[in-house]
């Protein structure tokens, strides 16, 4: 392949499989809005978030612009007017997790996913959703359903969204209080209308929803990490049918956990003593025990009240960062944080403390953008899946790509004999795994030369899928 050739192929496969042009606007309290391009974060002025100490939902547009934002009075358009029909936290009461994703099937129609209060008492936790329709309102948008339409009650504030394996719809996880199960709620193009798939994996959960801390999905949905009554646990996700299953748990302080991108490692904060910690695992092999072994500090941080605390949230961003923050509140200052490179070992990963100032904003101690980490738009547009092609019917995709180190693989847990093979462009096989190593979803591409291959999943003798990886 020529330098032209192989250029072209990575500008437009790099473009296709990154894009999370959805997620580049975060919208915090006191007028932070930071706006993420390849190098990092820019401070924006102009939409601004009234305190609520919780989640803010903020999406945009397939070209990065933002399209609407939420936080305690309501849904608010780009300039920062309530959008028409709009008091919706004001409605179930008090929003701690909202998430916003494209309608399934429609073009320029949302749905706004919401757990939260609807008054006080155990009885008053919610589960619910609301419709919003851009095209309205010469395109500022208008919330087009009831402010809340009440889909289950009795359940915890946790709320995680990732695409669903048929490239269209999406899945919803939430939490029954007081006992072990798990819900995966379909979100089609008629949201919630079909009964959700129940898990019973874990512990029970209490009745108390401020036991629940946090709550998030890999970026290939294969996984689902929860902070629960300060501990850690991870399950594995079947995203065609909704199922989980626990796999590992530490006991600790825990307070919010994270997935790199790629989802090597998975990054955890712990409040467990007056020194806290950011620590790192290893999700190169899913064995619980090894996974305890892997366990590392990357960051410790004496704890100073009203100074400094990691009372915060870890997400993750579209430049492959790992950001959370720090609010001095005597001092009144406000800072963002980041891990600058969380698919690294160790303190390779870079933990920049402090990194950037915005004073005088502040992010109230847990506040936190909860965003799903791969939009789908609907049938008519496959192209800001982050995947694309026949592969999503099948359940089989890479991740990143491109890649220079590892890839992260998709594939149906249901394969008898599965095996993934990576040829180069003149059909020679480079590499093979086979059985549980495959399963693990891992796959070492180190060594590889720059170029375009292919990458092929087996059952037995039969193929069953392909898709290009570029190395570079």
């Amino acid at each position: 392949m020529n330098r032209c050739a192989l250029q072209c192929a990575l500008m437009s496969l790099s473009t296709l499989v990154s894009a999370q042009e959805r997620n580049r606007n975060w919208v915090y309290q006191d007028n932070i809005h930071l706006f993420f391009e390849a190098g990092g974060p820019l401070l924006l002025n102009g939409a601004t978030s009234v305190p609520n100490g919780f989640s803010q939902a903020t999406i945009s547009d397939q070209d990065g612009s933002l399209q609407f934002y939420t936080d305690a009075l309501g849904i608010h358009t780009q300039d920062g007017s309530i959008m028409a029909g709009s008091s919706f936290q004001n409605s179930p009461g008090i929003a701690r997790r909202i998430m916003a994703v494209p309608q399934p099937g429609f073009m320029n129609r949302y749905v706004l996913v919401s757990t939260g209060q609807l008054f006080s008492g155990i009885a008053g936790q919610v589960f619910g959703y609301s419709l919003i329709d851009m095209e309205q309102n010469a395109g500022s948008g208008a919330v087009t359903t009831d402010q809340f339409t009440l889909i289950q009650d009795s359940m915890s504030w946790l709320l995680a969204i990732t695409p669903h394996s048929n490239g269209t719809d999406y899945w919803a996880v939430t939490h029954e209080l007081g006992t072990d199960a798990f819900y995966s709620n379909i979100l089609d193009a008629t949201p919630f209308s079909s009964p959700p798939f129940i898990s019973h994996a874990g512990s029970s959960y209490s009745l108390d929803p401020f036991d629940h801390k946090d709550v998030r999905f890999s970026y290939d949905g294969s996984m689902l990490g929860v902070v629960n009554a300060n501990t850690l646990d991870l399950f594995t996700f079947n995203d065609t049918t909704g199922q989980l299953t626990h796999f590992f748990s530490d006991t600790g302080s825990f307070w919010s956990m994270e997935f790199s991108t790629v989802g090597k490692y998975l990054y955890a904060i712990d409040r467990t003593s007056a020194t806290q910690h950011i620590y790192q695992y290893s999700l190169s092999d899913l064995d619980p025990v090894a996974i305890q072994s892997s366990k590392t500090s990357v960051f410790q941080l004496e704890y100073i009240p009203f100074e400094q605390d990691l009372w915060c949230m870890l997400r993750a961003a579209p430049d492959g960062r790992i950001y959370f923050h720090n609010f001095d509140e005597d001092g009144g200052n406000s800072f963002l944080c980041s891990i600058n490179n969380p698919s690294e070992y160790g303190s390779a990963c870079d933990v920049q403390y402090l990194m950037m100032n915005v004073s005088p904003g502040s992010f109230f101690a847990s506040s936190c953008v909860d965003q799903c980490k791969r939009y789908h738009d609907s049938e008519f547009d496959d192209e800001h899946t982050g995947f694309g092609g026949d592969n999503e019917a099948i359940g089989f995709a890479i991740w990143p790509n491109p890649a220079s180190s590892s890839i992260r693989l998709r594939m149906p847990m249901t394969l008898a004999s599965p095996w993934v093979r990576i040829h180069d462009s003149t059909g020679r096989l480079l590499r093979e795994v086979s059985g549980q190593v495959a399963l693990s979803r891992m796959m070492d591409v180190s060594g590889l030369a720059i170029g375009l291959y292919t990458v092929s999943l087996l059952d037995g003798s039969a193929v069953v899928g392909q898709a290009r990886l570029v190395i570079q």
